[in-house]
């Protein structure tokens, strides 16, 4: 029991992770998408 709950944290902070960064890279896509040249250089 003890390792199952052990690899059970391992595995879901990543997956966890991993969501967070493709929904960060699509938002910073969107928003360089909408901010005007000079503010996203500038960003």
């Amino acid at each position: 029991r003890e390792n199952l709950a052990r690899d059970e944290r391992g595995v879901d902070p990543r997956a966890y992770l991993a969501q967070g960064r493709d929904a960060m890279a699509r938002t910073v896509t969107r928003l360089i998408g909408v901010l005007p040249a000079p503010a996203a250089g500038a960003a």
